[in-house]
């Protein structure tokens, strides 16, 4: 009954100027496209007229109500954005009412993380954004009501991001005297430390070119051993023939009872040779890596920031990269 009592108190309180378009503009990150959800009692009004704001707001390549999704009355957020994520949109704004204010929580379909909140009063316009920050536009009274129906954004985004950041492990190889005989850089991703050797680093990054051109480095490198192992082989083949030689002198049987020592291919046979030892030296010493461990950390930077800012993590509240450094003890 009580329930009852507040969806009718709901539904007669009106919504229709509480979205301007331009004022719900300076909430909106950028052109994307929008699912409106309407979660828990008297939220459709207000839907509504998100919608309404939404399309007139300049921001919305496109929007879309929440029928797809069937019911959701009672869902919470996290399962709202996973029903939308076959949908093609980017974001997910679910609204709920709690008695005579509205909260708008937008999130993004891909991460489930939020873009950004905000709530008015009924009778009231939104108030314009200023500054940044999510969710700047929440009362205390409402963010605190919702955080009863929702996971914390904030704690979902942080264990994301410790499973997606990049990181480096510094091996270096020591001999048995002490000293160090190289240094060896490895990436990895996220807290449990999944290895991300040869190309993969580049793919983590979301760099297809450096991919490509790991790949193509990669095809030469082999290639260059191939072609040294193949002409060794062909040198001792050509010095086979110079030790068996041609018959200089046959027996009464017709065996060879002195071989010539003369032929003509020892000297291809030594070239070949050379040749095919400095291709297989080549090969081994030339990188696939198309560039070098100190641009790879920019890189992983790079990518970090960019993974923070997409789940809404400032660099204080994100978990820090543990890398480290790993000795690598024995003869060398």
């Amino acid at each position: 009954m009580t329930h009852l009592f507040a969806l009718a108190a709901a539904v007669a309180l009106d919504w229709s100027g509480s979205f301007p378009s331009e004022v719900l503009a300076t909430w909106l990150d950028g052109p994307a496209s929008y699912l409106v959800a309407p979660a828990g009692p008297g939220a459709d009004g207000v839907a509504s007229a998100v919608i309404a704001a939404l399309r007139g707001s300049g921001r919305a390549e496109l929007v879309m109500d929440a029928k797809a999704l069937g019911p959701i009355a009672d869902a919470d957020d996290a399962t709202v954005v996973k029903k939308a994520a076959a949908l093609p949109i980017a974001r997910i704004a679910v609204v709920r009412v709690f008695e005579d204010r509205a909260v708008v929580t937008v999130y993004e379909k891909t991460s489930g993380a939020v873009s950004t909140a905000f709530s008015v009063k009924a009778g009231t316009p939104l108030a314009t954004r200023t500054g940044s920050g999510v969710p700047a536009g929440v009362s205390t009274a409402a963010a605190a009501a919702v955080a009863k129906v929702l996971p914390t954004p904030a704690a979902n985004a942080s264990e994301e991001y410790e499973k997606r950041y990049i990181d480096f492990d510094e091996i270096v190889g020591i001999n048995g005297y002490g000293a160090v005989v190289g240094r060896w850089t490895e990436p990895y991703q996220g807290k449990y430390r999944k290895p991300l050797g040869g190309s993969d680093f580049y793919q983590a990054i979301g760099r297809t070119d450096l991919v490509d051109s790991y790949r193509r480095r990669m095809a030469n490198k082999v290639l260059l051993i191939a072609a040294g192992v193949g002409a060794m082989a062909g040198s001792i083949a050509l010095a086979a023939e110079k030790e068996r030689g041609s018959c200089a002198m046959t027996d009464f049987t017709g065996g060879c009872m002195v071989y010539n020592t003369d032929h003509p291919n020892i000297a291809s046979s030594i070239v070949l040779g050379v040749a095919g030892a400095g291709a297989i030296v080549w090969g081994a010493l030339l990188s696939a890596h198309p560039i070098d461990a100190p641009e790879a950390r920019r890189l992983a930077d790079e990518y970090n920031k960019d993974l923070r800012r997409k789940l809404n993590l400032s660099a204080a509240v994100a978990p820090a990269p543990g890398g480290g450094q790993v000795a690598v003890a024995g003869r060398f």
